[in-house]
């Protein structure tokens, strides 16, 4: 073979080796890629310069380390990830937290401060500035990581929530929180559960609920409704009416006992505006009557109890009369029935509210009961139907119900 031919042959057998590193490069580093995250170990058994695989296994030494060994050796592969991937946040943060466990505190927040500045993505990050934040009672910022924190990742609630409503204790924190919310966050209604029910301090809880008014998304009324909720859980009921009525936005206190007694859909919600039923079986609405008038109207099944509207009273120990008109259907309602349900003790059973006049029109009705001294700070007023032995639909509309003091 001529020298020539041997340069070429031993020139294709270099580009074949060459090939066949280049294939097996490829085939090691997929391979190490695809277990990058799933099993970072063997990942490195295939590539042990995996940028990825390095930090991956770095945070998980982390996260499951209970030694100091077992730290030491988390940050010794973010610090190799680092070499290889210095734009790698996730082994930044493996660092700072290692600095925080060492002490050293600055370090710690430089660098969490710079894995923050990198990526809004990382919430662990974001966390860890959020309650360095409030530590420093620099507010304002931490509820900035917060917001962010929850616009990326809700289900993060559970775990910073805790943390929020510990700042409620500080007054200062509150305007800065009220800022937070003022604008309606999807997780609003999650967070003001999650105070409502840790918060000790009501009076500021209910300051702080009556300062949306102004808000540039006012409190819904489901939102309003965690701090009636509590107030009534707690036997307050007076209060609760009162929350009730400045976030419902009533400007001074109706002299009526009942209110939109006249069904007009006066604004607020339950429990001290009407509830109304609402099934397949029994329905209760607001409507005009016949003769154009506002009313309630019921429609309920004969054969089966249903429950159809109720509100929410606080009335004084004594002597009262319930009063209202009743327009019924074609069918009468034998057992279709007004009741007073003291919100902590039990019912105060009251008659049929009235006959049926001759020749149909409204009728009007006054049942007087008493309110007891004793476990009925709040009143249940319902109205609902029993089962009589009848089949088939009763409808009724009633009007002008109002309670007054008797005498």
């Amino acid at each position: 073979m001529s020298g020539a031919g041997g340069a070429r042959l031993a020139l294709a057998g270099s580009m074949l080796a060459i090939a066949a590193a280049l294939a097996w490069l490829c085939l090691r580093t997929a391979i190490s890629g695809a277990y990058a995250e799933t099993d970072p170990a063997r990942a490195l058994r295939w590539d042990p310069a995996n940028p990825q695989a390095l930090t991956a296994l770095a945070v998980a030494t982390a996260n499951a380390g209970d030694s100091d060994a077992a730290f030491d050796r988390a940050a010794r592969l973010a610090r190799r990830a680092l070499t290889l991937a210095p734009l790698d946040s996730s082994a930044l943060r493996v660092l700072a937290l290692d600095a925080e466990r060492h002490g050293q505190e600055a370090r710690a927040a430089a660098l969490m401060g710079e894995v923050s500045r990198r990526t809004r993505r990382d919430s662990l990050a974001q966390a860890w500035m959020m309650n360095r934040a409030f530590e420093g009672r620099r507010y304002a910022q931490g509820f900035e990581y917060a917001a962010a924190i929850m616009q990326r990742a809700p289900e993060w609630g559970e775990t910073i929530f805790p943390a929020m409503t510990a700042t409620f204790g500080d007054p200062a924190s509150r305007p800065a929180l009220r800022a937070t919310l003022a604008t309606g966050p999807e997780w609003r209604r999650m967070f003001l559960a999650e105070l409502v029910a840790e918060a000790p301090d009501v009076a500021a809880l209910r300051g702080f609920f009556e300062s949306f008014r102004t808000a540039q998304a006012p409190l819904t009324d489901q939102e309003a409704g965690l701090l009636i909720g509590r107030l009534i859980a707690e036997g307050r009921y007076g209060a609760a009416q009162e929350a009730w009525r400045v976030l419902s936005g009533q400007a001074a206190r109706s002299d009526r006992l009942v209110y939109d007694g006249d069904f007009r859909g006066a604004p607020g919600a339950p429990p001290f505006n009407w509830g109304l039923a609402s099934d397949a079986s029994a329905v209760a609405e607001r409507v005009q009557a016949p003769d154009g008038e506002p009313a309630l109207y019921v429609r309920f099944p004969l054969s089966e109890p249903s429950p159809l509207a109720e509100e929410l009273l606080v009335l004084a120990p004594g002597e009262y009369v319930l009063s209202g008109r009743v327009l019924f259907g074609e069918r009468r309602a034998e057992r279709l029935n007004w009741r007073i349900q003291c919100a902590d003790g039990e019912a105060i059973e009251l008659p049929a509210a009235t006959e049926t006049p001759q020749g149909g029109g409204w009728s009007a009705f006054e049942i007087p009961f008493t309110v007891p001294a004793q476990n009925c700070p709040g009143q249940w007023l319902q109205l609902g139907s029993q089962a009589q032995d009848d089949f088939g639909m009763a409808e009724a509309w009633f009007a002008a119900i109002d309670v007054r003091p008797q005498g």
